[in-house]
């Protein structure tokens, strides 16, 4: 069987703090995704999404309401949105040390096994 299979995974990789501050990604772009991701998947039960960044999602999730939070909840229980990774950035942007490592993927895994119940 000679056939490629070829995956396109959505996902994720906003960077916090890079070429722009926290705030300013978040309020130009980030928020938008997220909204966006959420519309998407609930009007196709077919699509999936990869989030990665813990740090923008819990301020986006903190904003919300709880019709929203239960539609996410219900996005993670059905394995439309997933997380990867769970810190609270990408490991390769601002830790420059392994403790911090630990320390910010911690705090992004505890905050998606108490606010949704998963973990990474």
């Amino acid at each position: 069987n000679d056939h490629l299979n070829i995956w396109v995974i959505p996902h994720t990789h906003d960077d916090v703090g890079w070429l722009q501050t926290v705030d300013e990604y978040y309020v130009s772009e980030v928020h938008w995704i997220l909204d966006t991701v959420v519309q998407a998947l609930s009007a196709n039960p077919d699509r999936k999404f990869t989030y990665v960044e813990i740090a923008y999602f819990k301020r986006w999730w903190l904003e919300q309401t709880d019709t929203v939070k239960a539609t996410v909840k219900q996005l993670v229980a059905n394995k439309q949105l997933e997380f990867n990774l769970g810190g609270y950035c990408m490991n390769d942007e601002a830790n420059p040390h392994y403790q911090q490592e630990i320390e910010q993927m911690t705090r992004g895994a505890q905050f998606l096994l108490e606010e949704l119940g998963v973990k990474p």
